[in-house]
């Protein structure tokens, strides 16, 4: 404490080391001028290890415990040790640190480059220096650094390595610069400021738990606070009065005074002291000394000391050169060990290195490969499409005429030529369904619905389909329900449909002689769910044993003869297959050759309660069931083709298990859908094919209206800027403007172009060319070869004011 009072010196006087710093006060004007000196003893280390605990353990395990930053550097001034301490200070682990140079850890602080410290050849010793850096938790820090090479440099070189102690001096720097900023402040102002400003810098100097003292620039102590008392073990009458290095042991002594001696000049003293206190106890102090401006002349008179206690850190010092040679040794046989580690691992490195370049090597062939496969995928598709489109244009004239036709009076002989053509037209479309099947199973887009409709009905249909072939041939055709279904059931009555027809149509193919059964068995439980067990029997011509494996597969045939004498595509059981599967059920066949085959399958299905069933009507978006039958073209033999049921008028179902169920006859006249003749309706068709075109308007008989035909998308546009329609029936491919953009722009003029009706009708029957067609602005989608019936029901959706819009629709096609 910093006070007048007297007391006794201390009774004991022995000599001890301490670090003292300084710095010099004054006041402008005032005679008074001296240094405050600071000085901080810790006490030393107790309870040594074992003397014969090895030095290196000794060392490390005193390094860790400090509380003062310490770290080893390697010459380069890389990082290679640091303990708990100084990791709380960075706010880092250490395998973060480890390998980092001081500026590297503190990009922003002001660090001197450890090799210019100690040049190359010259024996230096310990090297001070402050530093002031953002510590972990983001707040400045303010170190002093005590930097020693570690043993000797080799000649011409640096030293092997360096031991660095950084002594927080914050809150000293904090203390000084709070004094500094008081004194400062109350520089030139009147004498009672000037005494309240020393009385704040006793209380701040009283406060320090840091040796401080004000100290005059001829030597002599002049104040020293509490902390420096204790250190001394006196009282402060003691010591006022007496030369500063007459505290300290002798040898100390000379550069204390040459120091001060320079002070004025310099304004700053910084070195290191040894004391030994009267009760024995030894320390060393880092002292720094720094001038105090005198607020009257100018003149310094007087210096501040601060002395930090770094004690423990030099007695660390001392613990690392006695290890040294121990820490030499044990750094040689380790690195002999980490050599032969290294070429180990150089060796497992390049081996590394040489499967991750075969890897790479393999990653490459295999991205090339895959996007080969695309491009090979991307190309199949577009020719599907291509494909689909180019033969569903020509079958639109084809089936459409010839459905109009067959609405037309015939006599027997013209209408079985017409139904003929019919039917092969269906078979040729029914092979495009095939292809475009198969491409949306391989591509996983195959969908199934899930709506209720009548089993027995739906088989009655399919037997119907195939009878006339049959009769042709010579077969007994059965249908047995066994029993088939107490009602109505949920499931994909086309996909449903499909299977059977695939497996009749092959039986009927490959069977000359005999009878072909059909048999069918649906058995639900009490949650209405069950499965379909279904057979097709025939009495053909068989499979041998070592081609059934190879029945299910696409493109396969039994053998080349059969592929010439049966013809086909060997398309229909591979689609089969992937039907009953998708379904969530199997396949099977048992079959001899010369004897016939059995074909059974099983898929599963649930009842429909009575309410949910509607009635058979075609949506607009699609072809009817039945318009388009899916004949197969794999033999349940020898992958033939089946025979196609469509040159034949259906007939209907006489299993002797079941007593026939005769169809009603459509009737073909047109039908008007208004009674009392409303007004001429205005019906624009876009379209460049002539005889869609021709179609187009054929199936417009019986409706009053006014077909407008023009040929290609801008000539539609053009047409709807001049005249208004009722409705617009558009394809999609036309020249010079494609229909999509067509509709973009006819909806764009506002007005009644925007609310009228448009429908698409085009030979695009790929997934996701109906939804294209809404997105540009259509109201529906009809996909050539169209049904007549199909374009007259769109005709009355759209035309009658009745029916028209959401109520209506569900009206007329529920």
């Amino acid at each position: 404490m910093l006070a007048d009072a007297g007391a006794p010196a201390p009774q004991t006087a022995s000599p001890f080391w301490a670090e003292t710093v300084g710095t010099r006060l004054g006041v402008e004007g005032a005679g008074a001028s001296g240094y405050i000196a600071a000085m901080n003893l810790v006490e030393a280390l107790k309870n040594l290890f074992a003397s014969g605990n090895p030095a290196l353990q000794f060392f490390q395990t005193m390094m860790a415990e400090s509380p003062v930053w310490m770290s080893l550097f390697a010459p380069d001034g890389r990082l290679v040790s640091i303990n708990r301490a100084g990791l709380r200070v960075i706010g880092r682990l250490e395998s973060d640190v480890l390998g980092l140079n001081l500026k590297e850890l503190f990009p922003h602080a002001e660090i001197p480059d450890f090799r210019s410290l100690f040049p190359p050849g010259q024996a230096v010793g310990r090297v001070t220096f402050p530093m002031t850096i953002a510590a972990g938790n983001g707040k400045e820090r303010h170190f002093e650094v005590f930097l020693s090479p570690i043993g000797e440099p080799e000649e011409g070189g640096f030293p092997p390595g360096y031991i660095g102690l950084f002594h927080d001096v914050t809150q000293f720097q904090r203390h000084q610069e709070a004094l500094q900023r008081t004194l400062s402040d109350r520089l030139g102002t009147s004498s009672v400021l000037i005494a309240g400003a020393e009385q704040r810098f006793r209380a701040v100097v009283e406060g320090s738990p840091h040796w401080i003292s004000l100290v005059a620039l001829t030597g002599e102590v002049l104040t020293i606070n509490p902390a420096g008392l204790a250190v001394l073990e006196t009282q402060e009458e003691a010591v006022v009065g007496l030369p500063l290095w007459s505290l300290f042991p002798a040898e100390a002594a000379p550069p204390l005074q040459a120091g001060f001696a320079r002070l004025a000049e310099t304004g700053r003293l910084a070195l290191e002291l040894p004391l030994v206190a009267p009760s024995g106890r030894a320390y060393t102090f880092d002292a720094v000394f720094t001038v105090l401006p005198e607020a009257r002349d100018g003149e310094p008179r007087r210096c501040v000391g601060i002395l930090n206690d770094v004690t423990q850190r030099r007695r660390a010092e001392e613990i690392l050169r006695r290890s040294h040679d121990q820490l030499e040794e044990a750094v040689r046989a380790r690195t002999l060990e980490l050599a032969r580690a290294n070429a180990a691992l150089q060796e497992e490195v390049a081996a590394r290195r040489r499967f991750e370049e075969e890897l790479r090597q393999a990653k490459e062939a295999a991205e090339r490969a895959r996007e080969a496969a695309e491009r090979a995928n991307r190309a199949k598709s577009e020719f599907l499409a291509n494909i689909s489109h180019e033969i569903r244009t020509p079958m639109n004239s084809v089936l459409g005429f010839t459905a109009l036709l067959l609405r037309s009076d015939l006599n027997p002989k013209q209408r079985e030529y017409a139904e003929t053509v019919q039917g092969s037209g269906k078979l040729l479309l029914s092979l495009l369904d095939d292809l475009l099947d198969l491409s949306k199973i391989e591509a996983g887009k195959l969908t199934l619905e899930e709506e209720p409709f009548d089993l027995a009905a739906a088989l009655d249909e399919v037997v119907a389909l195939f009878r006339p072939k049959a009769v042709e041939k010579g077969l007994e055709l059965r249908l047995t329900y066994d029993p088939v279904a107490p009602g109505p059931v949920v499931g994909d009555p086309i996909r449903v449909r499909q299977i059977f027809m695939n497996l009749i149509g092959n039986a009927v193919k490959f069977t000359n002689r005999g009878r072909i059964s059909v048999i069918a068995k649906f058995l639900p439980d009490d949650t209405g769910r069950g499965l379909l067990r279904a057979s097709v029997e025939d009495t053909g011509i068989g499979i041998p044993a070592d081609k059934i494996d190879s029945l299910f597969q696409k493109f396969t045939q039994a053998d080349a003869s059969t592929t010439r004498k049966f013809g086909g595509t060997g398309l229909g059981l591979a689609i089969t297959k992937q039907l009953v599967e998708k379904m969530g059920g199997s396949i099977g066949v048992w079959s001899t050759p010369d004897v016939g085959s059995n074909f059974f399958f099983f898929v599963p299905l649930r009842l429909a309660r009575a309410e949910t069933v509607a009635p058979t009507v075609v949506e607009s978006a699609s072809p009817a069931p039945t318009a388009s039958p899916l004949a197969s073209t794999d033999p349940p033999a020898i992958n033939g083709d089946p025979a196609s049921p469509a040159d034949e008028a259906p007939s209907a179902v006489s299993p002797a298990d079941r007593a026939p169920v005769d169809r009603a006859p459509v009737d073909r006249a047109p039908v008007s859908p208004w009674e009392d003749g409303p007004p001429r309706l205005e019906v624009l068709v876009v379209e460049d094919d002539p005889g869609a075109q021709k179609l187009m308007v054929g199936c417009m008989e019986g409706f009053p209206v006014r077909a407008t035909v023009v040929g290609n998308g801008w000539a539609g546009v053009e047409a709807c800027r001049q005249q208004r329609f009722d409705l617009i029936l558009m394809d999609i491919h036309l020249p010079e403007l494609d229909g999509l953009s067509a509709a973009r722009a006819i909806r764009a003029m506002g007005g009644w172009q925007a609310e009228v009706p448009i429908i698409a009708v085009t030979a695009m029957a790929m997934m996701g060319d109906r939804e294209r067609c809404l997105a540009a602005g259509m109201n529906d989608y009809l996909a050539k070869p169209m049904d007549p019936e199909t374009f007259r029901h769109l005709l009355r959706r759209h035309l009658d004011p009745d029916v028209r819009g959401p109520s209506g629709f569900e009206d007329d096609v529920s």
